[in-house]
């Protein structure tokens, strides 16, 4: 189960609950990227 806002995404996980903000989600992705390349 997923719960997606715009300002934040916020995935709870079981009793886990992950909250990223845009900016750190950009640089994760960024990142991801460029391990693949």
């Amino acid at each position: 189960f997923r719960f997606i806002c715009f300002e934040s995404i916020q995935i709870i996980w079981g009793n886990q609950i992950i909250r990223i903000d845009s900016l750190q989600m950009t640089e994760t992705m960024n990142q991801m990227i460029s391990f693949m390349n």
